[in-house]
């Protein structure tokens, strides 16, 4: 009976681990993103209110803001194809590494490293069009700032 609760705490232990580190890595990655889907989702609001409202040239407005849309899908899905590697696989396939492995400062490091959107060119050159985009439409373009 002390061997069965010993490894059912155990592979307890091991899921909890992997989860935690999944859940850190996903997060991680995704944050970014969704701040600009956001902001790009508002700016595609205003710009429908506002066509509403006065006549001017917002479908060039709304045309450029879906393309930023689908330039951040285009990107987002690069990202998540170029940094899903194989290295947390490896390293939890052994119990024994799991809770060494996610909880040591150096693989918080490395996940800090591998996941940071910023670092893009093409992430950085969307937010400069976003940023564009906002002085074109008078409003404040450090809506489109996004800190790492």
């Amino acid at each position: 009976a002390g061997v069965r609760e010993g490894i059912t705490a155990g592979t307890q232990s091991t899921l909890q681990d992997g989860f935690n580190c999944g859940y850190k890595e996903a997060f991680l990655k995704s944050y970014n993103f969704g701040k600009v889907r956001g902001m790009l989702s508002g700016l595609l609001s205003y710009v429908s209110l506002e066509n509403k409202q006065e006549n001017c040239d917002n479908e060039k407005y709304k045309d450029s803001i879906n393309k930023l849309i689908s330039e951040l899908d285009n990107i987002e899905e690069h990202h998540w194809k170029t940094t899903n590697d194989t290295t947390w696989a490896s390293t939890t396939d052994s119990e024994s590494t799991v809770g060494k492995t996610c909880h040591s400062t150096s693989a918080d490091s490395a996940i800090k490293q591998r996941l940071t959107v910023n670092d893009s060119s093409k992430f950085k050159e969307l937010l400069i069009q976003c940023r564009l985009l906002c002085d074109e439409l008078g409003l404040d373009p450090e809506i489109a700032r996004i800190s790492s």
